[in-house]
């Protein structure tokens, strides 16, 4: 289920909104909810690649920087 969501990332990854970073698109964290899972990742245009951040449980404390 999780491996499944990271890799629709590769398809639409602008689809979830910026979590963390507006100022900078390339420091730009993105949240995509997995329930019960927060997948944080960034979008590295030079590579053409997704970075996973971290996954987090939902109920856990969510990270306030990266």
């Amino acid at each position: 289920m999780l491996v499944d969501a990271i890799d629709s990332l590769q398809y639409l990854p602008r689809r979830y909104s910026v979590y963390q970073g507006r100022h900078n698109p390339s420091d730009a964290v993105r949240r995509m909810p997995v329930p019960p899972y927060l997948i944080y990742y960034r979008i590295d245009e030079r590579r053409q690649a997704v970075e996973i951040v971290t996954v987090r449980h939902g109920a856990r404390r969510q990270p306030r920087r990266f």
